[in-house]
């Protein structure tokens, strides 16, 4: 494929909100739904994707990226009252029943345990209240999302508890860096060992077994907010993530799903603007600038189209196609990495001259602490030795024989 590359001398244009195009074939009857790509976060096909509505149980996902990300795996749980007590799907906690932290993740998010929610929120914040402002936070400061609110760790249905699909596919992108989070998503059967109840749990989520490429994430029910799914799916180097909401049925939704996922690997191609470490020169001013990229620059276009790659002054790398510009990327102007690398070696210099210092300063206070204890030796011999001889001239003079 012909790639484009131009200079964009002023600055790098705006990230617009990137969609679908209008007249798509696809035809979703869920009140709303989104598809982006993971790794650039490029909306493919929306629907109502800012409508405020109740999440159900993938409100879990963000409950388990809290805890990967903030408490260790091996911690062990103790189970209270309150969680043993939780409605709906659960994994049977007894109180007073200790479990790690990672088998209360797997329980959460393969089996769908509310109870194992609570006890993960207790844990970390010593209430399901102190963890819904900590799950507020953390989307707000670490994702920036902005349109949700969470009311609790599981899900279940409080007014005041609401998400919208775009919120939620921000937060499954971010989930999915974690490899713990990628790896529990993606369980499909898990023994577990509970203090009265030992059984296989089963992952909710049926495309892990029926869809090519599948990848994970959780599904969802409450009477008030219909079936919702969060889904992955990566093929041929590129890794789409779905969410669904309000769906009539179960059918309905995995159907939907699946025509979603379908629709953005028919759609839509991954394509590699620049490989890891590859140069690229750029014209500014009359002046030839040089740049490296760090890491490779991968972005999704429309197939069949030839994208236009912008490069600005600074190195900001972004993608005009049909689908909007969008921010791939950034090179690193090759003199900054050279003042990096020179930094770098002159670290290891300074340390090593900091080191040899040290030594240095340590072997002339023991040569001077050496040569003050000979002398000081030296002298009180020497006195010893004056005083032996006074004394034998006295007795010698005092005494007649």
């Amino acid at each position: 494929m012909l790639i484009m590359i131009s200079t964009l001398v002023y600055g790098i244009y705006p990230m617009e909100a990137v969609k679908a195009q209008e007249g798509s074939p696809l035809e979703i009857s869920a009140e709303s739904a989104i598809l982006i790509d993971r790794k650039s976060g490029a909306v493919l096909f929306a629907k109502n994707e800012n409508k405020q509505m109740a999440p159900a149980s993938i409100t879990k996902i963000v409950t388990a990226i809290i805890a990967l990300e903030t408490s260790p795996l091996n911690d062990m749980v103790t189970v209270s009252k309150r969680a043993r007590g939780e409605e709906g799907t659960r994994v049977y906690l007894e109180e007073g029943e200790q479990q790690t932290m990672e088998n209360l993740i797997y329980a959460l998010m393969v089996n769908s345990g509310n109870d194992a929610g609570t006890a993960i929120a207790e844990h970390i914040s010593g209430s399901n209240e102190a963890f819904s402002e900590t799950m507020n936070v953390f989307v707000r400061e670490q994702i920036q999302v902005t349109n949700s609110q969470f009311m609790n760790p599981h899900g279940l249905p409080d007014q005041q508890h609401f998400i919208t699909a775009a919120d939620m596919a921000k937060i499954a992108q971010y989930a999915m860096n974690n490899q713990k989070f990628r790896e529990i998503v993606a369980t499909k059967k898990k023994t577990w060992n509970g203090l009265t109840w030992k059984s296989q749990l089963v992952n909710h989520n049926k495309l892990l077994s029926s869809y090519q490429g599948a990848t994970g994430l959780k599904n969802g029910y409450t009477s008030k907010s219909g079936h919702t799914l969060v889904a992955s799916a990566l093929r041929n180097d590129m890794e789409l993530i779905g969410v669904i909401l309000n769906s009539k049925n179960s059918k309905s939704l995995y159907k939907e799903m699946t025509d979603l996922l379908d629709y953005g690997f028919e759609q839509y191609s991954s394509v590699k603007l620049f490989e890891d470490q590859q140069k690229h020169v750029l014209n500014f001013e009359g002046k030839q600038i040089e740049f490296i990229a760090n890491a490779e620059i991968i972005t999704v276009i429309p197939n069949n189209e030839t994208p236009n790659v912008l490069v600005d002054h600074l190195g900001n790398v972004s993608v005009k196609t049909s689908l909007g510009t969008l921010h791939a990327g950034s090179l690193l102007m090759m003199s900054e990495q050279q003042e990096q690398t020179l930094v770098s070696e002159t670290d290891v210099k300074m340390n090593k001259t900091s080191n040899d210092t040290v030594w240095s300063l340590l072997l002339t206070c023991a040569w001077f602490l050496m040569n003050l204890f000979l002398l000081t030796m030296g002298y009180l011999m020497r006195k010893k030795r004056k005083k032996e001889i006074r004394y034998t001239t006295t007795y010698w003079n005092s005494h007649d024989y």
